[in-house]
């Protein structure tokens, strides 16, 4: 069933043109991503499907039976509610009744029915007559698988006292409130935009596990890109005003949009060596006066305009960072601890009892060079206000930091920093540094780097209150990087990132030669680039672990994780910064990693040999056009070559037992 159709629709937002003549369909239980640069329209798009916003033209239609739920990146609510109130606040009549049969529960539960000291009799029957007929009502519109889903959603994200004021919840915290809302609700449409925004690592993966059994269609906006493997199975892609759907994940999406641009590259090299030698005509002619010269030239015009649109894009290169001459000290923490004091139960408002709160007991630490650590744990936890010890913005409880003397650290807060709104994008740029000089004595501009994270052309001249959110966090992380760092400390960096320029920010980290220490919910981002963990537990020891974040998740699951050198109580790290996979214990299993890719390979492996079992048959079927049969040869033996290169991978990973 077609929930929505959308015909030859155009956006544009300002003097920005979003999406052109763009034709798309939304089929009942399809679970698709829209993918895109930051400010290409992904959210807008969402929010018209919403019905808070609109096409400037064009056709939007929407089935009868369309129940659209949507989840925004800012949760807004009601002065006074409690989550109880903002989670059933909706219309919808089952939702009515198990949110005044939960309220009705809590209200026996907790004597709310008791007068004075003596229970009133007459109380008591009327709130149990009532709850007889909630029952009731409950059984007739099959409330009660609703009731069991909402409380295991509940539970899963953490959420078990409903009265608290939703004016005091942490951003996680609102962020978790008003996705159980979305979940709990009848919706044959989920719209989500960046779910995993805030949410830790845990319940993400309930998330995904939650997304993936549930018959409803859905679209995501999401940077997450295991979750975008794992979910879904349609991908739509918004690039330069087109709006483009894939069949199947986000792998099979790359695969294809590679064989798309090999197409397009091969087009574009025919349509320049045509237009060289149509120039070469036209220069040669005199003006044209006739209607097959006309014609002529305005073909070329076209082919001119068709190059000069499809130039292969520049950025998405990777630069090096000049290590600023790390001494043998780097940082080192030794013996720190944190607690908060926060107001206990009872007293009264002047003079309430404190109650003293543990974040994490002694912890020590020595970095070392080139280290890549990646810090998870539960939202509150205490992971940035460890950041913040490290960086001596907060003073440990016990213990010091302490700093090398060429230790110089960059800084990305979950955050934005302050800029004035007033300055260009170069010009944010340039108020930090002109240029980065290497220690070869090559320099790298403001601009260089702007293109290298996808400022192209008029971007660089487009002020700073006019970019997107993405677009935001994208220039407080050239800004940071300008500063020339040899220690980077990330706090949630791929917030708001869209895939492009996390591709260009993971390739700068790699090869960053300095240390860096990460806090992310990104499982792709921390296995792509840390083999060390600091796992945090609110009021337990630092766990050290070498290994990789989807490892530790897995075995964790399975029952425990166990590591060679891993810590949990403080010390000294041994030195060596060997890769996880030669650190992590032999245990008779592959790792979660390894798991995942030889399944890949053994569905790959099939698809190559047929695909050579045609070639083949079509080398030996007596076809004698010579450019056929070196392509069809040309084809075969790249085949064969990937094929014997799954077989040693395949061999290689099975060799890790």
């Amino acid at each position: 069933m077609n929930l929505l159709s959308i015909s030859e629709a155009s956006k544009e937002i300002g003097d920005k043109l979003l999406y052109k003549n763009i034709t798309l369909g939304i089929d009942e239980n399809e679970k698709i991503a829209i993918i895109g640069v930051n400010g290409c329209g992904k959210s807008t798009l969402l929010k018209i499907i919403a019905g808070l916003d609109h096409f400037d033209k064009g056709n939007f239609a929407t089935n009868n039976n369309l129940v659209c739920g949507y989840l925004e990146q800012t949760v807004v609510f009601e002065p006074g509610q409690t989550i109880q109130d903002f989670i059933f606040a909706s219309p919808n009549q089952r939702v009515k009744v198990l949110r005044d049969y939960l309220a009705l529960q809590l209200q026996i539960d907790r004597g709310d029915h008791e007068d004075g000291a003596h229970t009133t009799e007459a109380k008591t029957k009327n709130l149990h007559t009532e709850m007889e007929r909630l029952e009731e009502k409950m059984s007739e519109l099959d409330v009660w698988k609703l009731e069991s889903e909402a409380r295991e959603i509940l539970s899963h994200l953490n959420i078990f006292d409903m009265n608290i004021f939703m004016r005091d919840l942490s951003g996680g915290m609102l962020r978790k409130v008003a996705l159980a809302r979305l979940l709990i609700e009848d919706h044959n449409l989920l719209l989500l935009d960046e779910p995993t925004n805030h949410l830790d690592i845990d319940s993400i993966a309930w998330l995904e596990s939650w997304l993936m059994n549930v018959k409803k269609a859905m679209i995501i906006i999401t940077h997450d890109r295991y979750f975008l493997d794992n979910i879904t199975d349609n991908i739509i892609e918004i690039d330069q005003q087109l709006v483009r759907k894939f069949k199947g994940n986000y792998s099979t999406f790359l695969e294809k949009k590679a064989e798309i641009e090999a197409i397009e590259q091969r087009t574009i090299a025919k349509h320049n060596n045509l237009l060289t030698q149509e120039l070469k005509w036209l220069a040669r002619m005199p003006k044209a006066r006739g209607t097959k010269q006309k014609a002529k030239i305005q073909s070329i015009e076209l082919r001119q305009e068709f190059v000069a649109s499809n130039k292969p894009k520049e950025g998405m290169g990777s630069f090096y960072s000049a290590e600023g001459r790390l001494g043998k000290r780097i940082l080192e923490a030794v013996n720190i601890s944190k607690s908060f004091t926060r107001p206990g139960a009872g007293g009264n408002q002047q003079n309430k009892p404190q109650q003293k709160e543990e974040i994490f007991p002694s912890f020590t630490y020595e970095f070392r060079k080139k280290e890549r650590i990646a810090i998870i744990g539960d939202n509150g936890a205490g992971k940035t206000t460890f950041l913040k010890i490290l960086m001596k913005e907060l003073e440990p409880d016990t213990g010091s930091v302490i700093h090398g003397v060429n230790t110089k650290i960059g800084y990305l807060s979950q955050m934005n920093e302050p800029i004035d709104d007033n300055l260009t994008v170069i010009g944010a740029v340039r108020e930090i540094a002109n240029y980065i000089e290497f220690e070869d004595g090559k320099k790298i501009s403001a601009s260089q780097i702007l293109d290298r994270f996808l400022f192209l052309g008029s971007k660089h001249n487009q002020k700073v209150n006019r970019l997107s959110g993405g677009e935001r966090r994208r220039l407080d992380i050239i800004r940071i990087l300008m500063t020339n760092p040899n220690f980077l400390i990330l706090d949630e960096p791929t917030n708001d990132l869209d895939l492009q320029t996390l591709g260009v920010f993971e390739d700068y980290l790699l090869e960053f030669p300095g240390c860096l220490v990460v806090v992310s919910h990104d499982r792709y981002f921390l296995d792509k680039l840390a083999d060390m963990l600091f796992v945090f537990e609110k009021g337990k020891p630092i766990q050290k672990i070498n290994g990789i974040c989807s490892d530790y998740l897995f075995q964790k699951k399975q029952g425990g994780f166990e590591s060679p050198g891993a810590e949990k109580s403080a010390g000294k790290a041994e030195p060596g910064n060997e890769k996880a996979d030669e650190k992590i214990k032999k245990s008779g299993k592959l790792s979660y990693k390894h798991e995942i890719r030889k399944n890949e390979i053994l569905k790959e492996l099939p698809l190559v040999e047929a695909q050579l079992k045609t070639l083949e048959e079509k080398l030996s079927s007596g076809e004698t056009d010579p450019k056929k049969l070196e392509e069809w040869y040309v084809t075969q033996t790249k085949k064969e070559q990937h094929l014997l290169s799954l077989m040693a991978e395949l061999e290689a990973i099975e060799a890790t037992i």
